[in-house]
């Protein structure tokens, strides 16, 4: 008989949106990975392989490359220390991390929905109960009613903006500046976790680190760069909490790829370049087509995505059910989308697109979707 396993194990699964995608078809059209369909830049990869040649193979220091920290903290953070800055594997084990060090086991945490299933995730596997806070109709945050939410048990607030997967800023930099000052009236933390920051069609708020001391800021180079295999991110905070952080992330993991963190230089290069808005010039071309494809389905309603690559379709008019037709769509190889209730409960009858691949893709695959929507058999 096999040992039982943790507790915290039981209601632990792959998230949703790697089931659907994962029960797909060979050569199912994919508008459901949040994976950039562009490759690298060529210098990202150059810088890459060099480090390969040059066998920088050995650890970083555990906190990360000093001139990369350096250089993340001056360009990123106006001029912030290396000290307060600590490269991890990725967004994820920034947010791992970042949680580990603010919340007991018991505490609470609030967090967007709809939103990313990985803050569940990781609540569930810290002991920490995961609280929504619900997004307002058009996916602004209400201000006033999440400060209300707030109670002594609350420790950390996530902010997530542009949002995976509404596609949609949180709100107007008046609005953000009374959240991070709201919280930290009540002793709470804000994690900014903007890792689609530099994806953005519209103008937004200002950088939440911008607005108080209790703000930690999530990013990483998996997305604006086209990166996500490299894993590498980073979690920038007050350098007080440095010392605990690091020694959470070696725990954890020791310390990021060496030659990965080579490469990211060669991001932090490219922001002296067009590239940026070369890259938001074709996103916004793809956004734009995602949203002409829907359209044609007077029955989807939808918000214009302000920046990502996401929009996040209300099909609750269909009286489908949108779970059992994500899978249906990706075994039939037909099209791969994400049904809303992978981002909480409330985003039931949802669905999100993305639209990363190319514009053909995205038009072929959203007619895949309203065909399937129309045919579907209304739920009981």
């Amino acid at each position: 008989m096999t040992p039982p396993i943790a507790k915290r194990c039981a209601t632990l699964n792959k998230s949703l949106i790697r089931q659907v995608a994962d029960a797909a078809a060979k050569g199912t059209i994919n508008l459901g990975l949040g994976q950039p369909a562009i490759d690298p830049h060529p210098s990202v990869m150059e810088r890459l392989a060099k480090a390969a040649k040059d066998n920088k193979a050995a650890y970083t220091p555990n906190a990360g490359d000093a001139e990369l920290r350096s250089r993340i903290g001056a360009e990123l953070f106006n001029g912030a220390p290396m000290e307060s800055v600590l490269i991890t594997i990725g967004s994820e084990e920034a947010m791992f991390t970042a949680l580990m060090a603010l919340c007991d086991p018991g505490d609470e945490l609030l967090g967007p929905e709809p939103g990313y299933p990985a803050y569940r995730s990781i609540s569930t596997l810290l002991g920490v109960q995961h609280k929504p806070y619900m997004l307002t109709p058009d996916f602004r945050i209400d201000v006033d009613a999440l400060l209300a939410q707030i109670t002594d048990k609350t420790r950390v607030v996530i902010v997530t903006s542009p949002s995976n997967p509404t596609g949609r800023f949180a709100g107007a930099d008046k609005d953000m500046q009374r959240l991070v000052e709201g919280a930290a009236k009540k002793n709470v933390w804000v994690i900014d976790d903007c890792l689609y920051r530099d994806i953005a069609f519209v103008e937004h708020h200002r950088p939440l680190y911008t607005m108080g001391d209790n703000v930690m800021t999530i990013d990483a180079i998996s997305k604006s760069y086209a990166c996500t295999g490299l894993r590498v991110g980073w979690l920038q905070a007050p350098v007080e909490l440095e010392g605990k952080l690091i020694a959470i992330h070696q725990a954890v993991c020791t310390t990021a790829p060496t030659p990965s963190q080579e490469a990211t230089k060669a991001c932090l290069d490219l922001r002296k370049t067009n590239y940026a808005k070369e890259i938001n010039a074709l996103y916004m071309e793809r956004a734009r087509a995602a949203e002409t494809a829907l359209a044609k389905e007077p029955k989807l309603k939808f918000h214009p995505s302000e920046g990502a690559f996401y929009v996040f379709a209300d099909a609750r008019a269909f009286g489908v059910d949108t779970k059992e037709l994500a899978f249906d769509l990706a075994k039939n190889g037909k099209v791969i989308i994400v049904p809303g209730e992978a981002f909480g409960p409330s985003a039931k009858g949802y669905i999100r697109v993305t639209f990363a691949p190319t514009p053909d893709k995205i038009a072929a695959g959203i007619e895949q979707l309203i065909e399937g929507l129309r045919n579907a058999k209304r739920a009981a």
